[in-house]
């Protein structure tokens, strides 16, 4: 079997390496080739501005895509200007930094800077054409000079975007910078929140690509019109890569109904994001597709388990400024919701079936409420001589089967209430409580107020509801709570 090696620099664009097995000169076996295809590097130049004043400063760097573990690279910086070509800073420096002073209108104005790039002192790239960004100085020393900083010609996703603003002179107090920043689609520049000062850095996401950045100088001194810098875009290119804010929900899955769900958004270690809009969407048990829950848009969704949610699917989006979604929808993930009902019959009658004993409309005390009433009032369906509802400074201390209120002392004006205790949150359980009055006991009517919570537990509440002074044109003597259940 033979080996050679051979170095990069030496192969075509496109290669095959195979090894073969040579027996007395002849190849009598050889492997599947495996095809390298050679790529340039990238070399992307940060740090010049669109103009310097004379007697200023240039602080420029470099950064090369991709870096290998081997790569040992040297830099040389120049500047030509009326075909005269200078080096700046050393040649084959260790560095990419370069810095220049004392820039002049004579000697750099309009000058093209490059970079050329050596690796094992082997010259293997070169920034030329309109990849050169050119020097422009300027010796008017009157005029506001705001400037933001150039931006990389391409950012990948990570990298950190530094958006630097020059003021020349420097700001005084009160005067105000304002960042915006102006999505692809939308002719609307907005403030972008949390930047503030000269100097902000946002990290490099492909949602970034192609959005415009700005600032603005707002002078405290009335009089003087405010200074706007020129327009920079970022544009963020990593070459056909997926984006890495790949968002996924997190959170319990299983609940009871009436149980509080928090689903969360996360995203990897290595995919934060700018953006703080979301979209979260629900398909309900069978549907054939999601739908938008309006008004939920931060990365946390919380709601009440209702019953009816059993199988239901919730996803996530991560959305631009504009609308429209950046990263996601996210896989679903589906709710096992259980009936609390279910639970309730296994701890009191060893099944969760709706049958014998255990069944609704059974009154396994004899005490004439059914179990569903049992249920629905917090009571022991096995005890008969249930106690009474209690509560003191809104708290209730005891459940109990419904009870007439009194409100009023002796010689005052008594209000007469229904007053009865439930679930809290009934609708998520499928239960429904209505009151209803009588004077007779023949004709009831339902009640329209709504009942008044006056004591609360962890999961149960005490409510109370006024006795009208008339039903059908009896005075109202009678009442009693129709609980219904829909599982």
């Amino acid at each position: 079997m033979i080996f050679h090696r051979t170095t990069a620099a030496s192969l075509p664009a496109d290669a095959g390496i195979a090894a073969q097995i040579v027996r007395e000169g002849i190849v009598v076996a050889q492997s599947e080739p495996v095809w390298i295809t050679l790529q340039h590097r990238e070399i992307v130049i940060e740090g010049v501005h669109s103009i310097y004043r004379q007697g200023g400063a240039l602080q420029a760097t470099a950064n090369i895509f991709p870096v290998r573990s081997t790569d040992v690279f040297t830099y040389t910086w120049e500047l030509t200007k009326g075909g005269v070509t200078t080096v700046w800073g050393q040649a084959q420096q260790t560095t990419p930094e370069v810095t220049k002073t004392n820039l002049t209108v004579a000697e750099h104005d309009d000058g093209r800077l490059s970079l050329k790039l050596y690796n094992h002192g082997v010259l293997v790239e070169t920034v030329s054409g309109a990849a050169r960004p050119t020097i422009r100085v300027t010796d008017d020393p009157n005029g506001q000079i705001v400037l933001l900083a150039a931006l990389a010609g391409h950012y990948h996703q990570g990298d950190s975007v530094n958006l630097n603003l020059i003021l020349d002179p420097a700001p005084v107090p009160g005067d105000q910078i304002i960042w915006e920043w102006k999505w692809p689609g939308s002719e609307t520049w907005l403030e972008i929140p949390g930047f503030t000062g000269t100097g902000n850095t946002v990290m490099a996401e492909q949602a970034l690509h192609n959005v415009q950045v700005r600032a603005t100088l707002d002078f405290a001194a009335t009089g003087i019109a405010s200074v706007t810098s020129e327009v920079r875009t970022i544009l963020v290119d990593d070459h056909g890569a997926a984006p890495r804010q790949q968002p996924s929900v997190a959170g319990a899955t299983s609940y009871l109904g009436g149980d509080p769900v928090n689903l969360i958004r996360q995203l990897p270690v290595n995919g934060p994001t700018i953006l703080t809009t979301h979209l979260w969407e629900r398909k309900a048990p069978g549907a054939p597709s999601f739908e938008a829950l309006l008004g939920e848009t931060s990365a946390t969704l919380s709601f009440v388990a209702p019953i009816a949610d059993h199988g239901a699917q919730y996803r996530v989006s991560i959305l631009k400024p504009g609308g429209s979604i950046a990263y996601g929808p996210s896989n679903p993930v589906t709710l096992e919701v259980s009936n609390p009902i279910a639970s309730w019959r296994q701890s009191y009658f060893g099944t969760e079936q709706n049958a014998g004993n255990a069944a609704d409309l059974f009154d396994a005390d004899q005490d004439g409420l059914p179990n569903l009433m049992e249920y629905a009032f917090g009571l022991n369906p096995l005890n008969g001589a249930a106690g009474s509802l209690k509560f003191a400074g809104g708290v209730l201390e005891e459940t109990g089967p419904p009870v007439v209120g009194i409100v009023g002392a002796n010689g005052e004006s008594q209000v007469l209430y229904a007053r009865f205790t439930r679930w809290k949150n009934p609708a998520a359980l499928g239960l429904s409580y209505m009151v209803r009055f009588s004077g007779d006991l023949t004709q009831w009517e339902d009640s329209v107020a709504v009942p008044q919570v006056i004591a609360e537990s962890a999961d149960m509440e005490a409510v109370q509801v006024p006795f009208p002074a008339t039903v059908l044109g009896h005075p109202a003597r009678f009442f009693r709570v129709v609980v219904r259940s829909s599982y």
